[in-house]
């Protein structure tokens, strides 16, 4: 019954579209039924419209955004063009907690790309794989590498080919739980701890961040948790195996009273690895709980993660084809590893002033405890014990307006981070811990003060912001009793972008960008732990153009985007004058074109199965010039294209398949040697079948990942001033896991 009331609403709402061009239905979101005496409001709040018995409301005149009020439904703001395209507006009861998307520019996605291109993986594709990390869902998103150590290991991210300083950490790349930076100051960020389970949705921002969430050169993760809006309550339990020991088992729930809603789970995932010295370990827990009041809503976020991994080192070309499950031998003898602790907290608050003005505060704090015992040779290595104390504030002022037919909507505010970094370093030969050699206790702070602006007016939106940046560091060497103080001078950074739609279903979109990108501690401590305080940030500009066809919510939808980016005062990697350490310079230029393609389908197939398709072409010419020959190199790591397909099929309940294929061209392997990385394409096969059961569901599944058995080596971990860069992965490998939810998701 539900899904015809669906259809004919719907097609009536076509019907009414197609004569009059401002007509569109009106239904309740939890079960599609009409919604009768619903008044439509323009910004100033002049009725242009009431809905009738059939839900059916036409308005009197043209306008760009309006406001849809209900008896019993919570208020709905949107554009006139969207209600049009969809033709079907559902509200939600009036019971249901206020959606807030924190620093966020606009509520529509179509008008963001005048900040940046962005990508948002659907909760398929989120759900699917073993679900380790978030590496199985962020590999489907165009120009975007990402790899681990073994499944739940280190992590290593590229966007756009940002991986030149990424060989032992995620550089340049700014991600957020929510309202809060998992960015520490310094601009390192600790990616594992974005566990999927704590993960509802996540945009991924290919090009150079908006000012608004600071300097992001690289882009951005914006991930959300789970949440319920709707009362009632909810468990999502999984547990998955795999090859080589792994195991994953998770559970999640969510309640909500109106008012109030939770969302908690816990994690508890193992691995013995692919490769001798590669298993893993991590335990977590975490929890969101919001709290609406009359004019504003409180968020509160937690979570704590105990991990473990292993690192086994990378092998030369040699070993990774007759031997590829051996570690570098000395890295299993000293049983070189990292265990971290990591605890996050944060509370935000949104309070609407007035109709048009929000303000938005927020405060968080960190805490990681790292032991980190390596070593690939007598030569290189240490044990490092690290602690780090991080805390945040984010003040911010929006507003939205309207004059005459222009309309304006404004972001004004900062975000400061704050980090102490204490680490002790000692030898630490054959696994036996030696004399100190590093004791830095470090103070960094970052400061970024923002001004956004859009202005919309018709068919084009015009975006403009400005940032500004400034790092203090300030470092005490206990070992040899130095202090250095380096107070950086404020770092301006524009974006301007105009985005239009060109007919109804088809926008293109400009935009310039700058940023900076700040050289981390670890960067600037080098090997031997002796503060580099000459070393600066690297400047980042990005030009990039793409058209777009179909609405989010259109059954096909194409984009295609190109970009040129520089990138100047490269961070790059330098042998000591001691012929052992390795010190970080601003050493060389870099130029980045690419092009990417993208295109997603849906269609159903007798009523009740839907077909859905996704797929990305990437072309990247990606060439680095360092200042110590000036000439032209290619970028380590980064491969000439990558082409990806995935095709799924099946219903609510029953049967399932979906079928991936990824192929990725030859990729330069070194900086000096000019050796490449031989191509390769990965099949993976996925079946799974789901259960009703009373209140819920049970599905299991089966996949298949690397169909066939391909050899290859992951990108990603390129180590060219070490001459190891290949990090061989697993071949064929079986995983199944089942899954239970109880309590229907909104």
């Amino acid at each position: 019954m539900r899904w015809r009331t669906f259809l004919l609403h719907a097609a009536l709402a076509q019907c009414v579209t197609v004569a009059a061009q401002s007509c569109f239905t009106v239904a309740q979101q939890e079960d599609l039924r009409p919604l009768s005496g619903c008044v439509a409001l323009d910004a100033r709040r002049v009725v242009l419209g009431v809905s009738d018995a059939s839900g059916g409301l036409c308005l009197a005149a043209t306008v760009d955004t309006l406001v849809l009020e209900c008896t019993g439904r919570v208020p709905l703001r949107m554009a006139l063009n969207d209600a049009l395209r969809q033709g079907l507006v559902l509200l939600g009861p009036a019971d249901r907690e206020l959606e807030v998307l924190a620093v966020e520019p606009w509520p529509t996605r179509r008008e963001r790309q005048a900040l940046a291109t962005a990508s948002e993986p659907d909760s398929t594709v989120l759900q699917a794989s073993e679900r380790s990390s978030l590496r199985s869902a962020l590999i489907w998103v165009p120009g975007v590498q990402m790899d681990q150590r073994g499944l739940g290991g280190s992590t290593r991210l590229s966007i756009r080919g940002s991986l030149l300083r990424a060989p032992f950490g995620v550089r340049g790349v700014k991600a957020y739980w929510g309202p809060f930076a998992l960015t520490l100051a310094d601009g390192s960020t600790p990616l594992e701890l974005l566990d999927p389970s704590m993960v509802g949705t996540i945009e991924v921002v290919r090009s150079v961040g908006s000012p608004v969430f600071g300097s992001a050169p690289a882009g951005l993760l914006l991930a959300r948790p789970p949440s319920r809006s709707t009362q009632g309550g909810e468990v999502d339990a999984e547990l998955i195996g795999g090859p080589n020991g792994y195991y994953r088992m998770a559970v999640q729930a969510g309640t909500s009273s109106g008012r109030n809603s939770l969302s908690t789970g816990l994690v508890k995932q193992g691995n013995d690895g692919y490769r001798a010295q590669e298993w893993t370990s991590r335990e977590q827990a975490w929890l969101v709980n919001t709290v609406r009041g009359a004019r504003g809503i409180t968020r509160t976020y937690l979570t704590g993660q105990h991990a473990t991994w292993a690192l086994p080192g990378s092998v030369d070309s040699l070993t990774a084809y007759t031997d590829p499950r051996a570690p570098r031998p000395y890295s299993e003898l000293v049983n070189a590893h990292v265990e971290k602790t990591q605890l996050l907290a944060g509370l935000h608050h949104e309070h609407r002033l007035g109709s048009d003005l929000l303000v938005r505060t927020g405060l968080q704090a960190q805490y990681i405890e790292k032991v980190n015992p390596y070593g690939t040779s007598p030569v290189n290595c240490g044990y490092k014990d690290e602690t780090i104390l991080a805390t945040g504030a984010r003040l911010e002022l929006a507003g939205e307006h309207r004059l005459n037919a222009v309309q304006l909507a404004w972001q004004l505010g900062m975000e400061a981070l704050f980090e102490r970094d204490k680490l002790e370093e000692r030898t630490y030969v054959d696994g036996v811990v030696g004399d100190l050699r590093t004791d830095a206790d470090s103070r960094v702070g970052n400061l970024n003060g923002f001004a956004a602006l859009q202005v919309r007016k018709g068919r084009f939106t015009l975006a403009g912001a400005l940032g500004s940046e400034r790092t203090t560091v300030d470092h005490t060497d206990q070992l040899r009793d130095t202090v250095i103080v380096n107070a950086g001078e404020p770092v301006l950074y524009p974006s301007l972008g105009l985005t239009g739609r060109v007919s109804r279903h088809l926008y293109a979109h400009v935009r310039q960008a700058a940023s900076v990108s700040r050289p981390t501690l670890w960067e600037q401590l080098g090997t031997a732990g002796v503060m580099n305080s000459t070393l600066g940030p690297e400047r980042v500009q990005e030009l990039e153009a793409g058209l777009a066809l179909g609405a989010d919510t259109a059954r096909l939808r194409l984009s295609a985007v190109a970009y040129h980016r520089t990138t100047e005062g490269l961070i790059l990697p330098a042998t000591a004058d001691n012929g052992t350490d390795v010190v970080y310079t601003n050493a060389g230029d870099a130029r980045q074109n690419g092009v990417e393609v993208a295109f997603a389908f849906t269609s159903a197939i007798r009523g009740r199965y839907r077909l859905h398709g996704q797929g990305f072409a990437v072309l990247q010419d990606h060439v680095l010039r360092p200042s110590a020959s000036g000439q032209e190199r290619p970028v380590p790591g980064v491969p000439r294209s990558t082409i990806g397909a995935r095709v799924s099929l099946g219903a609510a309940k029953g049967p399932a398949m979906e079928v991936g294929y990824r192929w990725v061209d030859r990729t330069p392997a070194d900086l000096l040697k000019e050796d490449l990385i031989a191509p390769y394409g990965l099949l993976q096969i996925r079946a799974s079948w789901t259960l009703g059961l009373s209140g819920g569901t049970l599905s299991a599944f089966l996949h298949l990942d690397n169909v066939l058995d391909q050899r290859y080596t992951a990108f990603v971990q390129v180590n060219d001033p070490g001459g190891r860069y290949y990090n061989p992965a697993p071949g064929r490998s079986l995983f199944g896991g089942l899954r239970f939810q109880w309590g229907a998701r909104p």
